[in-house]
């Protein structure tokens, strides 16, 4: 069965131990079903399919185009924290 590594740790030092089998540089590897193989899908190490990639963004790649919704869990939690720095700020100029 294939099998996909889901950390590069994973990738780069697990192998089944029955078989000798590695993941190639891709973090993809044929498996056979066996007790080990399950062991790893349960522990969450491996998967069946492809992990799916997700973009990160940070602060200061937000714009007004990507800045979340004001009224949104995200944009109270970025607005607290802009607070929090214009409080910093405003500290240190009195000091």
């Amino acid at each position: 069965m294939k099998v996909y590594a889901l950390k590069d740790n994973v990738k780069k030092y697990i192998r089944h131990v029955p078989t000798g089998y590695k993941f190639n540089d891709d973090g993809v590897a044929d498996w056979p079903d066996d007790q080990f193989t399950r062991r790893r899908l349960r522990d969450g190490d491996i998967a069946l399919e492809p992990p799916k990639r997700t973009a990160t963004v940070t602060k200061s790649q937000v714009t007004d185009e990507t800045r979340p919704d004001p009224s949104s869990i995200v944009g109270r939690q970025l607005r607290s924290e802009e607070r929090q720095k214009e409080a910093t700020v405003v500290e240190t100029k009195q000091r």
